[in-house]
C-alpha cells in the first residue's frame, strides 16, 4: 500500500500557560518551500539536483518555525511565507529528528513574525471523537486550508530508532503539502499530521503533542540527543500461544513476554518473563494498556517511568517475581540506520564504490541481487543492534565497467565480508585495510556464501582508481568522504 507523507507542525518551543493570548491558528501558519539534495549511494561524490517541495510549518516562538524532517532534509535551500502572495523569506535548518519526523527552522529576519503569535499546544492526548481542524497548505489552491474532522483511533507506531509512541489518526481531509501544519482541537495544537494514505479516504496521521514536546525540550544547542531508550532487550516472543505456555508451567493469570537469547552483560536469563514496566503490567502480545481502548508496546513507556537512567521491570524467574534494573541510554545501536541529516560517507577504489547500508537504500539494494536477498545481511539483519561499537554493513554501491573487473557479475548490492581475508567492520576498517594490503592481489569476498569472490591485481586496481576518477570528473581528493580520506592518507586511525 503506497503511503503520502503528510505533516503537522506543531508545538511550541515552550508550553504556554492557559493565561497566554490565544492565537488564532491561521495567523501562525507559514508555507515552505525547500529545495533537497537527497544523498545518491550509487555516486555519492555528487550534489543531486535539487528538487523542489512543499509543506507547511507553524510559528512556536522566538524566530522558530516548527515543522516536519521530510519537509527539510537535505535541504540546501529553505523559504518561508505566510501567504502565497508574500516574499519568499530565507530560513534554515536549526534541529531535526528524522525518526520522530520533526524539525525547526529559523529566520534570521525578526520582523517576519510582526504581529504573529505562537499557539498554545496541549500534551494531554484528545480522546476518540475529539474535533480536530488541520492547517496548511496542500495542493488544489494557493492560499491557507482549513479541513476539519475528528480523532478516529489513537494507536502505537514505532518512531524509527527512537522506539514506539503514539500515532492519532484523524478523519480530517489531508493532501501533500498538509506535511508541517499544525492539528488543533479546541484552541490548542495537539499535534503534527505527518501521513497520510493514498488508497484510502479520510485517513491521516499526526504526531502527538507528547513527541513534539520532548522533541523542543531537547533540541536547545539544535542537536537532537534522542529519546531514553532500551537497547539491552532484543529478543522476545509473545506468549499467546497455549501449547508454549503449558511447556513452561504458567496459567492464564501470568501475563507477559518470553525473553531469549540473553548475553552475559544484561541481568536477564533466557526464559525470563517479563510482566511489568514500573507499575504498568505487559500483556501476552508485550503491550501495555492505556485507557479507553489505547494501548502500546511496552517500550513507549521508557521516558515516563526511567529514572537516573534506570527502566524498572518486573521478572518472572523460576516461578518468582523479581524486580530488577534495566540501564536506558539514547545511543542509536541500530546496525542499519537512516541517513539522518548526515552525508553518506564513501570512497571509490578500483571500479567499486563503497558505502555503509542506510535503511532509505535496502530495497534498492534488494532490486539488483535479488538472487541473494534470502541470504543477505540486509535482510537477515535488518533490523539488529550492532555487535560491537562501530559495526556497519559495507556495501558495494556501485560498480563501473572497466577492464580489472572483466569477467566478474555486477557485485553492487552486496555486502562485504572480507579482503584479503580480513573480516570487514565498518567503512574506516576497509579503508585502512585496503591502504595497508601488501598483497599483490586484492581479494574482495563478499557476505552472501553463494556469491562468487573478486581478485584484482592490487597495482592494476590502484590504476583503475586513477583512470576512474579521471573519466568520471572526481577531484583525486575527494574519491572518499573526507574522513575517509584522512584515514586513505594515514592521518587518521581506525579506532
Amino acid at each position: 500500500m503506497k503511503r503520502i507523507a503528510l505533516v503537522v507542525a506543531l508545538g511550541a518551543a515552550f508550553t504556554l500557560t492557559a493565561s497566554a493570548a490565544y492565537a488564532d491558528p491561521a495567523d501562525s501558519v507559514v508555507k515552505i518551500t525547500a529545495f533537497t539534495r537527497f544523498p545518491d549511494p550509487n555516486r555519492p561524490w555528487e550534489k543531486p539536483k535539487p528538487k523542489e517541495g512543499s509543506g507547511s510549518g507553524v510559528y512556536i516562538g522566538g524566530n522558530r518555525i516548527l515543522t516536519n524532517a521530510h519537509v527539510v532534509n537535505f535541504a540546501s535551500e529553505i523559504y518561508t511565507q505566510w501567504n502565497p502572495a508574500d516574499e519568499k523569506t530565507d530560513a534554515k535548518l536549526f534541529a531535526i529528528s528524522v525518526d520522530l519526523d520533526l524539525a525547526v527552522i529559523t529566520v534570521a529576519d525578526e520582523k517576519f513574525f510582526n504581529k504573529r503569535k505562537p499557539l498554545p499546544m496541549s500534551v494531554q492526548m484528545p480522546k476518540l471523537k475529539d474535533s480536530v481542524a488541520v492547517y496548511g497548505f496542500p495542493i488544489g489552491g494557493a492560499g491557507l486550508s482549513i479541513t476539519k474532522g475528528e480523532v478516529s483511533r489513537i494507536n502505537s507506531v514505532r518512531f524509527g530508532s527512537e522506539g514506539h509512541g503514539l500515532q492519532i489518526q484523524t478523519s480530517a481531509a489531508l493532501n501533500p503539502g498538509n506535511s508541517g501544519g499544525p492539528a488543533v482541537s479546541g484552541d490548542k495544537m495537539i499535534g503534527l499530521v505527518y501521513r497520510g494514505i493514498l488508497s484510502a479516504q479520510n485517513i491521516g496521521y499526526i504526531i502527538p503533542a507528547e513527541e513534539v514536546d520532548f522533541f523542543l525540550k531537547n533540541i536547545k544547542d539544535g542537536k537532537f540527543t534522542g529519546k531514553p531508550r532500551l537497547n539491552t532487550l532484543t529478543k522476545y516472543q509473545p506468549l499467546e500461544n497455549d501449547a508454549l505456555r503449558r511447556s513452561i508451567g504458567i496459567d492464564k493469570s501470568v501475563t507477559g513476554i518470553l525473553i531469549f537469547g540473553a548475553t552475559p552483560d544484561v541481568p536477564l536469563k533466557d526464559m525470563d518473563i517479563l510482566t511489568k514496566i514500573g507499575e504498568h503490567a505487559i500483556d501476552n502480545r508485550g503491550n501495555v494498556q492505556l485507557g479507553e481502548g489505547v494501548s502500546a508496546f511496552f517500550t513507549y513507556l521508557v521516558p515516563k517511568v526511567v529514572k537516573n537512567n534506570n527502566i524498572p521491570i518486573t521478572l518472572r524467574r523460576d516461578g518468582k517475581l523479581i524486580s530488577i534494573q534495566l540501564k536506558a541510554d539514547t545511543i542509536d545501536r541500530s546496525l542499519i540506520r537512516s541517513y539522518g541529516n548526515d552525508p553518506i560517507p564513501y570512497f571509490l577504489h578500483g571500479p567499486l564504490v563503497f558505502v555503509p547500508t542506510r535503511q532509505e537504500d535496502v530495497n534498492d539494494f534488494y532490486a539488483r541481487k535479488n538472487l541473494y536477498s534470502h541470504e543477505s545481511p540486509l535482510t537477515i539483519r535488518r533490523t539488529d543492534y550492532s555487535r560491537f561499537p562501530g559495526e556497519e554493513l559495507v556495501v558495494v554501491s556501485a560498480q563501473f565497467r572497466h577492464k580489472v573487473a572483466n569477467g566478474y557479475f555486477d557485485h553492487s548490492g552486496q555486502v562485504i565480508k572480507s579482503v584479503n581475508g580480513v573480516a570487514i567492520k565498518n567503512m574506516r576498517h576497509l579503508v585502512e585495510t585496503l591502504r595497508d594490503a601488501k598483497d599483490p592481489f586484492v581479494k574482495i569476498a563478499f557476505a552472501e556464501e553463494s556469491s562468487e569472490s573478486m581478485v584484482f591485481d592490487r597495482t592494476e586496481m590502484e590504476n583503475a582508481t586513477e583512470q576512474l576518477i579521471e573519466e568520471l570528473g572526481i577531484a583525486p581528493a575527494r574519491r572518499g568522504s573526507p574522513e575517509l580520506m584522512e584515514i586513505w592518507r594515514g592521518k587518521k586511525k581506525t579506532p
